[in-house]
């Protein structure tokens, strides 16, 4: 159901329509606000809030077990197209050895 809040924008060349959000990021002390649209405007960074967890439409999310995480990268490795071009499977196991640790910072 789309919001009357939000502005509601054609989605790609397709007949969906949907609503346009504003999310606000802090990092490293910055506040950098990212609009979900294809023409990415930062106007101000002064003007910006920073995103609370606590205040957030995903305050309830519970955080992923390591058992879980592990089934996600799986999910997304094979999703990925590394496999199409390392074809040697003892080398794409070194590939996924390699990415894994930096997954959850991804």
């Amino acid at each position: 159901m789309l919001s009357k809040k939000f502005l509601i924008e054609k989605f790609k060349n397709s007949h969906f329509r949907m609503n346009t959000l504003t999310v606000q990021a802090a990092f490293k002390g910055w506040k950098i606000p990212y609009e979900f649209t294809e023409d990415l405007q930062i106007d101000s960074i002064e003007d910006t809030e920073v995103f609370v967890l606590s205040k957030s439409l995903f305050k309830n999310t519970q955080k992923p077990t390591a058992r879980r995480i592990d089934s996600m990268f799986e999910k997304d490795f094979g999703y990925s197209k590394i496999a199409r071009f390392v074809n040697d499977k003892a080398e794409l196991n070194l590939v996924k050895e390699t990415i894994r640790p930096y997954y959850e910072k991804i």
